[in-house]
């Protein structure tokens, strides 16, 4: 669980530095006032606490396999009142940082509210509830204290007592909604899991993230090349089955363009169309 978090804040920390989270970062600096090293640090700190709810019996006892698990369950970590829940562990984040953060006051009120909520939907779509801790509750909250530290001391965020509230920001809460769930979606495959190591040193993990997210092609610097020709783009796409919209894409002046919006039923080649769009107005901008 920690390396998974330290590697999800570690890929954050890359989009925003060098890939399409760029922008966010620019953004950063003028919401919080702060350098854009300390909003990287800030980032890393809060994108690695998406995870942290599942350091909560109801997530843990699922894995009574693994033995660290069997001897909790053996201590009466796991006991309680039987009355099913529906646990969903994103949930239990925004209730486990609410608090830590509210006793250290950490964050002013209304940024703190909006990071929890957005680490709350960070798997959207999933339905579940919060469910509290039935028996030996000190404990996990002790280790939920702990885990927060180590996040904390390992990202070293700028002093979160003197932050500015910039929890009003719509683009923010967007943006940092963005950030965790890609970041979490790349830390969570295969490259980063097989890199994995117990004693893996945070530089490794640095550049195992910033590798990996090279690998996926989101790092910045690189340009989809543009071609007149919409075929030599898409070559399983023949001349003869380019769908209209597709044809009305290669007959556009890209040089007055700035925003396009496509708009057709499905199946009418969309994707490909705004592909062979999006490569002209790259080599126009140069990014």
């Amino acid at each position: 669980l920690k390396q998974h978090m330290i590697e999800t804040g570690c890929c954050a920390q890359v989009l925003m530095n060098r890939g399409p989270a760029q922008p966010f970062l620019h953004a950063l600096r003028h919401l919080t006032g702060l350098s854009d090293d300390k909003n990287l640090h800030l980032v890393g700190y809060i994108a690695a606490l998406h995870d942290i709810g599942k350091c909560h019996p109801f997530f843990q006892k699922t894995a009574v396999d693994l033995p660290q698990i069997q001897k909790l369950k053996d201590a009466g970590c796991f006991a309680s009142s039987g009355v099913p829940c529906r646990f969903r562990h994103e949930l239990a984040t925004e209730e486990i940082l609410s608090r830590i953060w509210g006793e250290r006051r950490f964050f002013p009120r209304r940024t703190r509210r909006t990071i929890t909520r957005v680490l709350a939907m960070h798997h959207q779509g999933k339905h579940g509830e919060y469910c509290d801790i039935e028996r030996k509750a000190q404990l996990w909250q002790d280790a939920q204290n702990l885990l927060e530290l180590e996040m904390r001391q390992t990202f070293q965020p700028p002093e979160l007592t003197d932050v500015t509230d910039f929890g009003h920001s719509d683009a923010f809460a967007l943006n940092l909604m963005g950030t965790v769930i890609l970041s979490d979606w790349i830390a969570s495959g295969e490259v980063c899991e097989n890199s994995a190591a117990e004693k893996t040193s945070l530089k490794d993990i640095q550049q195992t993230a910033e590798r990996t997210i090279q690998s996926c092609g989101l790092i910045s610097g690189k340009l989809l090349p543009a071609y007149d020709d919409f075929c030599a783009l898409w070559p399983e796409i023949p001349p003869q089955g380019i769908r209209p919209l597709q044809k009305e894409c290669t007959c556009m002046n890209y040089q007055d363009l700035s925003l396009c919006l496509l708009e057709a039923p499905m199946g009418e080649g969309k994707t490909e169309a705004a592909l062979h769009i999006v490569s002209h107005l790259m080599e126009k901008c140069g990014k």
